[in-house]
């Protein structure tokens, strides 16, 4: 008899603990592969060979609590930004090119303009990123104009370069308002596409006289700079995005590590004292079963 009731209490168990296993299983199943794993590991060693039904409860409740505390560091890690600090990181997405400012030097030297600049236009501003100033026009990095002054706002709408020599003689551009307040004889512009087709801005260039610009010379080296400044704009960004992800990996790991020593302590407590009564109370049994009349 004695024996039939330690089978029993073995059965008992054994059926427990593969309710428990299973209970873990699918709690976890959302969790990345390894973790869960890390997870379902941890769990079966803290149990020990030993599961009762009241765990079943007790997993439940612990469980859920760290499950839903690592998920919510996890899916809500983004920070809501306004325009104003996207179009900053793109200025300073600019300031990081080392070679921009031998680029603008360049073609004031080629063309013979005084004033270059690389600009990001948007479809409410247009910000300068980046300049070269030897006319005091007056512009700075970070400095803007309004959009609708600007023949960049139309280049942003067909995407095509605008070459004038010569404001005064151009059939066009002669009574244009653009280059009327702004006091500009020559003048030239090309987008600046980015890799995935967006429209970042403008490469332009303008002097208070003449200029001999509309060549496929100039054409070529200002589509030259415009797409290596993308070039770069894209790699500065494929760099950001690699660091972000980095250091949220890296937060994520940490979830995991607390949700993992949370796991362990809240569990380790309440299942020692179930063990603990478990055994007294196959002691008692086992007692009473070798004590009763029937046992003899």
């Amino acid at each position: 008899m004695a024996f039939n009731g330690r089978t029993n209490l073995c059965c008992t168990t054994l059926s427990y603990n593969i309710q428990t296993h299973t209970y873990i299983e699918r709690v976890t199943t959302s969790i990345e592969f390894q973790f869960k794993k890390k997870l379902q590991n941890t769990c079966i060693r803290i149990l020990c060979g030993y599961s009762f039904h009241p765990i079943q409860s007790i997993l439940k409740t612990v469980i859920l609590k760290v499950y839903l505390m690592y998920f919510a560091a996890k899916e809500n890690p983004m920070v809501t930004t306004n325009p104003g600090d996207e179009i900053q990181k793109d200025i300073d997405a600019v300031g990081r090119i080392a070679i921009v400012p031998s680029l603008l030097e360049v073609i004031c030297r080629t063309t013979r303009m005084g004033f270059a600049a690389i600009a990001r236009v948007t479809d409410e501003k247009w910000i300068a990123c980046s300049v070269r100033d030897e006319i005091l026009f007056g512009l700075e990095p970070g400095g803007e104009l309004v959009l609708e002054t600007t023949i960049c706002n139309e280049i942003r709408q067909h995407r095509e370069p605008v070459l004038i020599d010569h404001v005064a003689k151009d059939e066009k551009f002669a009574s244009h308002a653009t280059p009327l307040m702004y006091g500009f004889q020559s003048y030239i512009t090309v987008p600046i596409i980015r890799r995935n087709g967006s429209f970042f801005g403008t490469l332009c260039a303008i002097d208070q006289t003449p200029a001999k610009v509309n060549n496929t010379g100039t054409i070529g080296m200002f589509n030259l700079f415009a797409e290596l400044i993308s070039f770069h704009l894209n790699a500065i960004e494929e760099l950001a995005f690699s660091e972000a992800k980095l250091k949220e990996e890296q937060r994520l790991a940490e979830v995991r590590d607390q949700f993992i020593a949370i796991l362990g302590h809240d569990l380790r407590n309440p299942i020692s004292a179930i063990m603990m009564s478990a055994e007294l109370l196959a002691a008692s049994k086992s007692e009473e079963q070798i004590t009763s009349p029937s046992a003899l």
